[in-house]
């Protein structure tokens, strides 16, 4: 896949337009530094605030033109001044270092993020929801931060700007513009553990003399070993956009972002984790089940344009349209079972080949703007929405001299202890052969206005109206349409301004979310639904340079989805159980503080903890974390003595318990300490170090019996030139 015609296509061009543009900026500079008059900068949008580790404005959770303080849910927002202060190099990363999230990686290649309590099934990039699937999952969360701006983190139920959804999080990548008519360019060059080395280049100009035309270009290249052993990965990533005044009111946007990812020997599961007798089997954080041959490749493409127009009333009509694409082609080999202590025999593996496709369009339509009535200023916004995704797997067999059709033509391992699983010929595959198609179409419309009822106090009243059709059949599953019309979501916010620094709110909102998970005969869990309420109090401070919050948050859930402990065979392999279960809630609170103190001072933290149970009271996901704090802090010094910038963060979790075979595995509570520090050699060039996980802390997450430890210890260098 990494030498397919696609990419060579993409890497030329992306090349090609990258050297454009670095002339374009050479060139302009040289007229300048002759006396030659420079171009005027155009200024498209503006924020009174890019103040380091803060924001004042996102639109993640509501259409509206408000701030984060205005927006009656709680919002985070990862500047790219922080995600290049941490070196934050993918979605993960940046999810790691946010209030209220929790990571697990189940394997080198996939991984969930969860908060209050559920799974993040909702990523987008510049607010449009982009493909995703717990079980074919090819890597989105790992997608490079290479191309975004920012990050937008909306934590609680957003079905109202994305329908059908978990109360989790709503996880939005906004990607860098060209909105730059000056020359700026921004290269990187680092190098860090496990022989991992990475290369970055950033650079924008106007395209035309009067600055109507802007383009930019992002390329990045990623290549390096792992603290696992044999696994090694080369990343390329490429982002072209441009922007187009049409008039001094009408903006044309477009661009293609490309990533490809090619794996070796990566992980399919983790480690088996226990004994038969329940302990935890002691391995080295370096240890790995992957062979040699196994490969995992990945390809994402998505193409982008919007037309955005400003009335003379100030009201804005938006439409935009993008298209993805997703491949994937794995060979993995999985290892199973609890091993006895004494002679290692219990464990079986099994081998996969996998190829897979994940098309969606989406377009959109949206009018905004606000009205007078009875000498008050409201706001309002109309939207639709419309998506179809087109999902295909195969597969192919292992050609066995017992099965020769069987997907999983399991091999038994007689001694876990002097087995070599990690070298040896790969098995012999078999034809492809179609595994599962699958279709998920949504048609959507939805409106809010926010009131303003009296002069501190504001009314937000919202909707979404959606059609929901998931169809699907495959080798081992037989044809099944859901289909849900109609589906309404309504949202309610109230805010009231204390202060004009200070304010207090209240949300509603509710849930609608079809289900993957099968009872024990075979048929889908009906959808999850439920309400969502928040409430908190939000501040900004020293001239919107510093922002905090506090909610306390309440979700009820009905048909949630818990595992049974059985598993039955339903013709593709075990499979876990499900049932519905009612009156399961979740509640808990957050804080959260994050900007600039000082100038010279930016500072980000966060605690939030809840509780998931049952109606009976029963913790429900006890292997997952509850409880978490984040702290990321820096301080420049240049005004006192030298041009050196440090930081240091902390991430801390609470004590899990893991169910596993024989018995349950308690993990202590733990935490992370990351440092930094950055070295301005000249205005334009400077050294940055960063350390993650300086106490060399081991920790793992469990998960189906499969052990996955977190990174050990780790350094990066990087060289950086910016004008």
């Amino acid at each position: 896949m990494s030498n397919s015609p696609i990419s060579y296509k993409v890497n030329l061009l992306s090349y090609s337009v990258l050297a454009i543009l670095v002339s374009q900026s050479i060139t302009a500079n040289e007229k300048v530094g002759t006396g030659i008059q420079q171009l005027p900068t155009i200024i498209l949008t503006t924020e009174k605030t890019d103040t380091g580790y803060t924001k004042s404005t996102a639109k993640t959770a509501l259409p509206l033109n408000i701030s984060v303080k205005e927006t009656p849910q709680s919002v985070s927002v990862v500047t790219r001044q922080r995600i290049e202060d941490q070196q934050l190099k993918n979605v993960t990363e940046v999810a790691e270092n946010t209030t209220g999230i929790i990571v697990q990686k189940s394997e080198s290649n996939r991984g969930n993020i969860y908060s209050r309590g559920f799974q993040v099934d909702n990523y987008q990039i510049d607010g449009i929801a982009t493909p995703y699937s717990t079980q074919w999952s090819q890597g989105e969360i790992f997608s490079s931060t290479d191309l975004v701006d920012r990050v937008e983190v909306v934590r609680g139920a957003t079905g109202l700007l994305t329908g059908p959804g978990n109360p989790s999080a709503a996880i939005n990548m906004i990607r860098k513009t060209a909105n730059s008519t000056e020359p700026t360019a921004n290269l990187e060059v680092s190098g860090g553990s496990w022989n991992q080395y990475h290369v970055m280049g950033d650079v924008a100009n106007a395209l035309t003399e009067d600055g109507s035309l802007r383009g930019r270009a992002v390329l990045s290249y990623e290549e390096g070993d792992s603290f696992r052993n044999k696994l090694n990965k080369d990343i390329f990533t490429g982002l072209l956009t441009a922007e187009y005044d049409i008039s001094d009111r009408t903006l044309l946007t477009a661009g293609i972002s490309y990533q490809q990812d090619d794996t070796h020997s990566p992980t399919w599961g983790g480690l088996p984790a226990v004994f038969s007798n329940g302990a935890l089997i002691p391995w080295s954080r370096s240890t790995t089940i992957a062979p040699d041959w196994a490969r995992w490749e990945t390809d994402y493409t998505n193409i982008f344009a919007s037309l955005r127009h400003r009335f003379e009333n100030d009201w804005e009509l938006k439409a935009s349209y993008e298209y993805g694409d997703r491949d994937g082609h794995s060979k993995l080999m999985y290892l199973s079972g609890a091993p006895d202590p004494v002679n290692g025999s219990g464990v079986s593996a099994g081998f996969g080949q996998y190829f897979t496709n994940t098309t969606q369009d989406t377009a959109s339509l949206q009018l905004s703007g606000d009205f007078n009535l009875l000498d008050k200023k409201h706001d309002f916004a109309l939207g639709y929405q419309y998506s179809n995704q087109d999902f295909s797997s195969d597969y192919t067999p292992v050609e066995c001299s017992d099965k020769a059709t069987n997907p999983w033509c399991d091999v038994k391992v007689s001694n876990l202890f002097n087995w070599d699983f990690t070298d040896g010929a790969q098995p012999n595959w078999g034809d492809r052969t179609l595994y599962e198609r699958q279709n998920i179409k949504q048609n959507s419309f939805y409106g809010v206005t926010r009131w303003s009822i009296a002069e501190p106090l504001k009314l937000i009243l919202g909707a979404r109206l959606t059609d929901y059709e998931k169809s699907g059949y495959g080798l081992y599953t037989q044809n099944y349409t859901q289909q849900f019309d109609h589906q309404f979501i309504p949202y309610a916010g109230l805010v009231y301004e204390l202060t004009p620094q200070l304010s207090t709110y209240a949300s509603y909102t509710s849930i609608f979310q079809p289900q993957a998970k099968k009872d024990k005969n075979g048929q889908y869990l009906d959808p999850v639904e439920g309400n969502n309420y928040e409430l908190g109090i939000k501040g900004s401070f020293l001239d919107e340079r510093l922002n905090a919050s506090a909610a306390v948050f309440k979700i009820e859930q009905d048909n949630y989805g818990i595992k049974t402990g059985e598993k039955v065979n339903f013709g593709q392999g075990d499979e876990d159980v499900y049932k519905a279960i009612d009156g399961s809630s979740s509640e808990g609170f957050e804080v959260e503080v994050s900007g600039r103190i000082l100038p010279q001072w930016n500072i980000t933290a966060g605690y939030s903890q809840f509780n998931l149970e049952d109606v009976d009271g029963k913790k429900i996901d006890p292997d997952r974390p509850n409880k978490t704090a984040n702290l990321f802090t820096s301080y420049d010094f240049t005004q006192q003595f030298a041009p050196l910038t440090v930081g240091a963060g902390l991430r801390w979790q609470n004590a899990t318990h893991f169910s596993v075979t024989g018995g349950e595995i308690k993990q202590d509570s733990y935490a992370l300490i990351d440092v930094m520090g950055r070295y301005q050699i000249s205005p334009e060039v400077a050294l940055q170090m960063n350390v993650r996980n300086l106490t060399d802390k081991k920790s793992y997450n469990i998960s189906s019996n499969q052990l996955n430890f977190n990174e050990p210890r780790n350094v990066n260098m990087m060289l950086s030139y910016k004008f």
